[in-house]
């Protein structure tokens, strides 16, 4: 749960944050902020599943040890 609403926060900052360039600067300069919020959104999620994987692995290993 922690995992999901770290990944909810980080992606829905970025487009608060495209959202004030867009309302101050033409398309040009906001284009380039969401090239790197698409790449920061794909590195998050990464995580997200590397992070999920191993909390899982380590309940499943933890339940077959007993």
């Amino acid at each position: 749960m922690s995992l999901s609403l770290r990944l909810f926060g980080n992606i829905t900052g970025d487009h608060a944050v495209v959202a004030g360039f867009m309302a101050l600067i033409p398309l040009v300069v906001p284009s380039g902020v969401m090239g790197l919020g698409v790449c920061g959104s794909f590195m998050q999620a990464f995580i997200f599943t590397v992070l999920s994987m191993i909390y899982i692995s380590g309940a499943v290993t933890h339940a077959e040890e007993h």
